[in-house]
């Protein structure tokens, strides 16, 4: 018999020592697991809309808790429901609540200054065909997005609400990939 400082058997006392562990691990992750349920979720692009930075067939994680205490910033990819297009729609915040955002000779100004766009490639242009100029005042819990290829997009420009509601955004892409190995599982995801 193997006893320890307290005069305690410690060959019982292991064992019951090491299932409390793996209970408590199996608890831990149960817990970790319900909250990523809860707040993360998975988006698959479906469109490309947002190339060449999300390629169409890719997927990502997308994540409610950046917007459960705070609010969506301008360049953040954001997952939302619209009606004109449906359900889990990706594209970037440009215009915040309050702001003007007006689209004139291929460029971007929001409350009459140029937005540098850093994550656009060199040379893309925002245009609305036949239209110069175009004005849009974003609505308090309003957000105007834009889709990073601004070609194929349709996006806040075009739609009869041409903004993005609060009470309508899912999150926020935080990771996004398009690996090959990845990409046939992502293709087979149900609607």
């Amino acid at each position: 018999m193997i006893m320890d400082a307290w005069g305690q058997d410690v060959k019982g006392f292991s064992k019951k020592r090491i299932s409390l562990k793996a209970v408590g691990i199996f608890v831990s992750f149960i817990v970790v697991m319900e909250i990523l349920f809860l707040t993360h979720g998975i988006g698959y692009f479906s469109s490309g809309s947002m190339e060449p930075l999300l390629e169409t067939g890719g997927f990502g994680i997308v994540s409610k808790w950046p917007y459960m205490t705070g609010n969506p910033k301008r360049g953040d990819i954001i997952i939302f429901d619209q009606e004109e297009i449906g359900r889990g729609v990706g594209k970037r915040v440009v215009g915040l609540p309050g702001e003007e955002v007006i689209i004139k000779d291929g460029c971007v100004y929001v409350d009459n200054q140029l937005l540098v766009e850093d994550y656009l490639p060199q040379g893309y242009r925002t245009s609305i065909e036949g239209v110069i100029l175009r004005r849009f005042e974003v609505p308090e819990e309003g957000y105007f997005v834009l889709g990073d290829n601004r070609e194929e997009s349709f996006d806040s420009r075009y739609w009869i609400e041409p903004y993005v509601y609060r009470r309508d955004i899912k999150g926020k892409l935080i990771w996004y990939t398009n690996h090959p190995i990845l990409k046939p599982i992502a293709m087979k995801r149900p609607d």
